[in-house]
C-alpha cells in the first residue's frame, strides 16, 4: 500500500475470481455481458476468441492457456475473470497493450511473509505487451477498433449502443456512492491466516498500516491485508 499510496494509485474491489490486475492507459479492457443458462461457466473461449482471430489477422501467435490466459510466445498479455449472479453472467478480461511494466511489478509485489486466504487465487506469470508484437505505428485506439469490428462481425444483430447523459450520470452516481467507498474497496477483504515463515517477522512491526488484526472464536490471530494482493 505505501508504493500505492505515494504514487497516487487508485484501488478498487472487483467481484469477479482472480488476484490483483493493474489498469493504466496502456492496458484495453473488455466485458461480455450474457445470460448463464446458455453459457458453459468454466470455458473461456467463446469471448476470449474476438481477441484470437484478431491477432491472428496480424499474424500475432497468440493462444489461450491455462483456462484463462492470453499468451503470446509464453508470456501473458491477458488475463480474464467471471461472475454470474442471478442468472447472469459477465467474463471480462485485460490487454497489456504499452503498459509500464516497471509500475506493475511494484504494484504487484507479494506480501514477504507465506499466508493463507479465502479468496480466489491468482497466478503469477511472465507478461508481455503486445505493441511489441503488432504492426508499426498501430495506437491503442486503433487495437480497440479493430476489436470492436471483430465482435460486431461474428455477433448476429450485434449493434453500437452509445452512453447517454442519463447513462453516465447513473454511472457516475454509481461509483460514488458504492465502488469509490472504503467500505467496498477495503472493509470486505477476506481473511488471512499467516503461517509460520522464514522471513524476517520484524516485517509486521515496520509496516503497521499494512495489516490490522482481530481475534476470530478460537483465539487464534487473523490478519486482513488492506490491499489486493497476488501470490
Amino acid at each position: 500500500m505505501d508504493y500505492v499510496t505515494e504514487n497516487n494509485i487508485k484501488v478498487v474491489r472487483r467481484m469477479s475470481g482472480g488476484g490483483t490486475v493493474y489498469h493504466d492507459l496502456g492496458n484495453l479492457n473488455f466485458s461480455f455481458h450474457t445470460l448463464l443458462a446458455d453459457q458453459d461457466f468454466m470455458d473461456f473461449s467463446k469471448f476470449t476468441s474476438p481477441v484470437l482471430q484478431l491477432l491472428k489477422a496480424w499474424n500475432v501467435p497468440a493462444e489461450l492457456t491455462g483456462r484463462n490466459d492470453l499468451l503470446v510466445d509464453g508470456k501473458k498479455f491477458s488475463g480474464n475473470a467471471k461472475l454470474a449472479k442471478s442468472g447472469k453472467m459477465i467474463q471480462h478480461g485485460t490487454i497489456l497493450f504499452n503498459s509500464e511494466m516497471n509500475v506493475l511489478s511494484d504494484v504487484l509485489i507479494a506480501n514477504p511473509l507465506k499466508f493463507i486466504d479465502k479468496a480466489t487465487k491468482s497466478n503469477r506469470s511472465r507478461v508481455t505487451n503486445l505493441i511489441d508484437y503488432l504492426p508499426e505505428g498501430t495506437t491503442i485506439e486503433v487495437l480497440k477498433q479493430r476489436l470492436i469490428d471483430e465482435i460486431l462481425k461474428n455477433s448476429e444483430g450485434g449493434k453500437i449502443y452509445n452512453l447517454t447523459d442519463e447513462d453516465l450520470n447513473e454511472i457516475e452516481k454509481l461509483a460514488k456512492e458504492k465502488y469509490e467507498t472504503w467500505d467496498w474497496n477495503f472493509g470486505f477483504s477476506p481473511n488471512y491466516n499467516f503461517k509460520k515463515s522464514n522471513q524476517d517477522p520484524s516485517w509486521l512491526h515496520r509496516n503497521p498500516s499494512r495489516c490490522r488484526k482481530r481475534n476470530d472464536q478460537a483465539g487464534e490471530d487473523i490478519w486482513r491485508l488492506l490491499c489486493f494482493q497476488t501470490n
